[in-house]
């Protein structure tokens, strides 16, 4: 297997992973689903777990067993699963196991010229198979977590300017900085930056927000949100006492809108990268809390989104995001062409489905239900630091949120 890393870096960024992120113990199991193209990674989580009594199982994917299916196969086999994808997924969940997705593409766009509207029906059908799952993962049922390491694809279009070694080499100590795993990162250094993000949860509960504007170049956009909803960070709490990091990097502070208001216009700042496809130039309209209109650059991908968001709540917001000037991803100032990357370097917000558990276990069950439900969730970036993010509270004041990319207080 070629490296083009040291052991010890990619053994330093597998243990965030494995046991900062994940919790992961003996007699845990640890299930993988990646691409062959993350193999260096893989053997590293394997050599870790297995040294403490973790059990390992791995699911290679291959992009292009899709797309030959969205481009060749019969309609009733768009959208299909097999009884043994159900039992090992049903595995992953409980309190002794844990699912790995590692997101990098190995060859970014691979499905771009895949029909649209065959991909959409395929991402719908398998999220309604699947509803079981993604309400299990809601709750941290099932404990899980995303992760990006490079690839030939990823990291050539990460920093096109450099060979491909060097763009590699690059990618992995941005990946590392970001998870705060790199050369100048202390032990605990993850642990500390959570917590960072949890104060600023709880800064922004002490604000009493009822709605969000965000304003800049090409967007105005107003979001409800609900009383009693409270901001969460990237780390949250299990059925099982884990205090599991489902995204790492993150960098966000994030909560579930009021899912019948939203107003005005939006235009995204960063590219979308999602299921092989890249999108570029979303922008688009809500009214009454629905999504009126949505184009993109490409004709193609416009009409997959439209399909797309043709799903239940598919249309609605789910999740409003703050990131600011603090976030390592947005100081870095450079586009990944990762949604899981650029996502948690600007402000977003995402179609789809939101998260009941952020309106408080106590809270008014009318309030609860203002919270998406849907099959998918599509995280859309629109911020930067010419979009600024102004607060309504409780009693009707403005409150500055963002201001030129910074929190207005913390």
């Amino acid at each position: 297997m070629r490296t083009r890393f040291e052991p010890s870096d990619v053994e330093r960024y597998a243990r965030a992973i494995a046991f900062d992120a994940l919790r992961l113990e003996r007699g845990d199991r640890l299930f993988i689903d990646c691409e062959p193209a993350h193999r260096e990674l893989v053997a590293a989580l394997a050599r870790i777990c297995f040294a403490e009594g973790i059990e390992v199982d791995v699911h290679y994917t291959e992009p292009y067993v899709l797309r030959a299916r969205l481009i060749e196969a019969p309609d009733e086999l768009i959208g299909t699963d097999t009884p043994w994808e159900r039992r090992r997924l049903r595995a992953t969940i409980g309190p002794d196991a844990a699912l790995l997705w590692i997101a990098t593409e190995a060859e970014p766009g691979v499905l771009g010229d895949a029909p649209g509207d065959r991909l959409a029906r395929h991402q719908q059908q398998r999220a309604r198979r699947f509803r079981w799952l993604a309400k299990a993962a809601e709750v941290l049922e099932q404990k899980w977590c995303i992760v990006d390491f490079p690839t030939d694809g990823s990291a050539a279009q990460a920093y096109p300017e450099l060979d491909l070694d060097e763009a590699h080499r690059r990618l992995f100590a941005d990946l590392r900085s970001f998870a705060r795993c790199g050369p100048g990162d202390p032990d605990g250094a993850w642990a500390r930056h959570a917590e960072g993000l949890a104060r600023l949860a709880e800064q922004l509960d002490g604000l009493d927000l009822r709605a969000l504007r965000y304003h800049g170049p090409g967007t105005d956009l107003t979001v409800g949100l609900i009383p009693g909803a409270r901001w969460r960070a990237g780390a949250g709490e299990s059925p099982y006492g884990d205090v599991v990091s489902v995204n790492v990097p993150t960098e966000e502070v994030f909560t579930s809108p009021d899912r019948r208001v939203a107003e005005g216009t939006f235009t995204c700042t960063r590219p979308l990268s999602i299921y092989g496809r890249v999108i570029e130039g979303i922008h688009g309209s809500f009214a009454r809390g629905r999504l009126q209109r949505v184009d993109c650059v490409r004709e193609e991908d416009t009409a997959y989104l439209r399909e797309l968001f043709a799903t239940r709540g598919g249309d609605r917001i789910g999740e409003v995001a703050l990131v600011d000037a603090r976030s390592r991803i947005g100081a870095a100032d450079r586009i990944y062409w990762s949604t899981l990357l650029d996502e948690n370097a600007a402000s977003h917000f995402a179609f789809g489905l939101g998260f009941v558990d952020t309106v408080l276990p106590d809270g008014d069950r009318e309030h609860r239900r203002l919270v998406n439900r849907s099959d998918i969730h599509l995280d859309v970036m629109i911020g930067s630091p010419e979009v600024d993010v102004t607060g309504t509270d409780a009693k009707g004041r403005e409150v500055p949120v963002l201001r030129d990319g910074a929190f207005c207080f913390g």
